[in-house]
């Protein structure tokens, strides 16, 4: 399952003190306006129109029951999100690289120390801060953003080793030091390799976070209003005061849905109360054309939200990454089932756990050692860690994960001749395989993607009593369930075919 927020330091709170100034009003505004509709409509409507003056006794105690349900409904998906964010909103734990303390760092001019964790202020010092400092101009007609302000514009968040700037060297936001991404015993490391198959870079490493200081699961994705990643987050939501994630998706779903009903519901009463006191030549009432409006606007709000969630649920993406889909390429390492031949040419690959050398690692463009006279190439590599094969960068003199000198792989092949079958079972080599433009790898079709977010049981899809079982991470073949056309795509390049990386998956 997704770490808690009381595994996270507490919930996740915007950096930005206008954000979260307006997190507070908003939601008591929206309380207000939906308390404000109810009254109208069961004391103006319901009750002194409808039951008392024009003797529709019927009509008005269904409509209250009606109302009564919904409304119910409503409010209790809507604490739930509340509760849910609050408790456990789908933040991704802090590496310890935390980049130094990436924003204390900043606002103690460059130097590494232990900055004091700023201090949390009233909602009246928010609303200043929010309001009263706005970002100013620096000298080189640069904005600087307010104090508690996100400043990630120009800083690399997701990027592989082959296209990033070295760690800690010029142009880098984080203090100068060994670079973590280089670390064999890099600490989150081997929840990847432990999976089957997870998302990469071309490196065939994972997708590091630099603010975050940590490696980045699938799906994650650092948002720079809270500066923190999240597990299949989907966006920041005023509305409710925190961020939209996997953990929080289905209430949110399940709150638009009621509020959506409740609006339009509104809506015709409202309307048919308007035409009724039109027609029997009553005036009209200003409380009930009041409730009208709001009831208009948040509904075609509401409707438009429950919309496009839904036709993200269906499609199994979340906004960000249905804006990457068609545009960013996407890298995954799958496992290659141990003794299978490899295919040259086809990917390359990668061995876990990765290799310790004391001798520097060379650059990009090194040219691979060939094996010694007398050994057998195709046995070496059909049963032992195969080091990959980085494609060449012209533009970056970063060292190369993957190739290793002379010494060294014939110290590791002496080595591997002494361990016995239980070592080597605990090495697990990787293809690092490009995914097809366009192609959805966790698209498991309406039906699973339905299930996936909302649960089997019928109930669940109304009730917010359970979770959303995608923020259950304990599959061994990956952190999400895959895609048939990702399973065919694998076994096309003569990788663990479809049916049977279906079979590790329920081992």
């Amino acid at each position: 399952m997704a770490p808690t927020a009381r595994d996270n330091g507490g919930p996740a709170h915007s950096v930005n003190s206008t954000v979260r100034v307006m997190a507070v009003i908003i939601p008591c505004f929206l309380a207000c306006s939906v308390g404000y509709v109810l009254y109208a409509v069961a004391d103006d409507i319901l009750m002194h129109q409808y039951y008392h003056q024009y003797g529709m006794t019927s009509e008005a105690i269904g409509l209250i029951v009606i109302y009564s349900v919904i409304a119910a409904l409503m409010v209790a998906t809507y604490i739930r999100l509340l509760a849910t964010i609050y408790t456990n909103p789908g933040v991704v734990p802090l590496g310890p690289e935390y980049a130094r303390d990436f924003y204390g760092m900043r606002a103690a001019g460059g130097r590494r120390g232990n900055a004091a964790p700023p201090q949390r202020r009233s909602l009246c010092e928010e609303i200043r801060a929010g309001f009263g400092n706005p970002a100013k101009p620096t000298q080189n007609g640069a904005t600087k953003p307010a104090p508690g302000s996100s400043d990630n514009e120009h800083i690399d968040l997701e990027s592989g080793l082959a296209n990033s700037v070295p760690y800690g060297g010029v142009g880098s936001h984080v203090p100068a030091g060994p670079d973590p991404r280089l670390d064999p015993d890099s600490p989150g490391l081997e929840l990847f390799y432990t999976k089957d198959v997870f998302e990469c870079t071309a490196d065939g490493r994972p997708i590091w976070c630099t603010p975050c200081g940590t490696w980045k699961p699938d799906r994650a994705h650092h948002c720079s209003e809270i500066a923190r990643c999240v597990y299949k987050m989907d966006h920041y939501c005023p509305w409710v005061g925190g961020i939209v994630s996997e953990t929080t998706f289905k209430y949110f779903i399940q709150f638009t849905f009621y509020a959506t009903i409740l609006c339009g519901l509104t809506v015709g009463t409202s309307a048919n109360a308007v035409w009724q006191l039109k027609h029997r030549h009553l005036g009209s009432d200003g409380r009930v054309i009041i409730a009208l409006a709001l009831a208009s606007v948040l509904g075609l709000f509401s409707f438009a939200m429950f919309a496009t969630c839904l036709n993200f649920v269906l499609r199994n993406v979340t906004t960000v990454e249905s804006h990457q889909l068609k545009s960013r390429v996407k890298m995954m390492a799958v496992r290659i089932k141990r003794g299978a031949d490899p295919v040259v040419g086809r990917y390359n690959v990668i061995t876990y756990p990765l290799p310790k050398d004391d001798a520097p690692p060379p650059q990009y463009g090194a040219v691979q050692p060939s094996p010694p006279a007398g050994t057998d190439a195709a046995a070496t590599n059909a049963t032992a860690p195969t080091p990959a094969v980085a494609p060449e960068s012209e533009s970056t003199q970063e060292p190369d994960p993957f190739k290793v000198n002379r010494a060294a792989r014939a110290a590791r092949r002496q080595a591997r001749e002494a361990l016995d079958a239980r070592d080597l079972l605990a090495y697990r080599t990787f293809a690092i395989v490009s995914v097809p433009r366009g192609m959805n790898v966790w698209n498991l079709g309406w039906r699973g993607n339905w299930s996936s977010v909302m649960g089997t049981n019928v109930l669940d899809w109304f009730l917010p009593v359970r979770g959303s079982p995608c923020s259950d991470h304990s599959f061994t073949e990956s952190l999400y369930q895959l895609s048939p056309a990702f399973r065919k795509h694998c076994a096309g390049m003569n990788l663990p075919s479809a049916q049977e990386m279906e079979e590790q998956r329920h081992c």
